[in-house]
């Protein structure tokens, strides 16, 4: 089975705070400022319906905090991306889990223009 990192298409993001995420990708440090505004957005995306979950760096290929990604989730998936099967996710990297590669990630599903679609959470209902 592929890993999801080897999943990324080439559609840009385009959903909630698609300019923001851009913003923040990009390599830099990190201000008590810019941290502050982070947290928001991550609570924003919790907001619009993004779900959480952990995973490694090696699986899906994004690193850094605010890095995004649009996927196709393979078939036979496992854990939380399982019921998004053959459809297109974007995950956002939003915080570490551990000092090596532990990272948690916030996804929804979007559709093959990167629109967020339908809310992750209502899946897990």
């Amino acid at each position: 089975m592929a890993k999801i990192a080897d999943c990324k298409v080439d559609v840009a993001y385009s959903g909630p705070f698609a300019s923001e995420l851009q913003a923040f990708a990009a390599p830099g440090s990190w201000t008590s400022d810019k941290t502050a505004a982070f947290s928001a957005i991550v609570e924003g995306l919790t907001n619009a319906g993004y779900r959480s979950f952990t995973s490694s760096v090696a699986t899906i290929g994004l690193q850094r905090k605010g890095q995004s990604a649009v996927y196709r989730v393979p078939m036979g998936q496992r854990g939380a991306l399982a019921a998004h099967a053959e459809r297109y996710v974007h995950i956002v990297c939003i915080d570490r889990t551990d000092n090596y590669s532990g990272r948690l990630f916030a996804f929804s599903e979007v559709s093959q223009t990167g629109q967020v679609v339908r809310s992750a959470t209502k899946d897990a209902e």
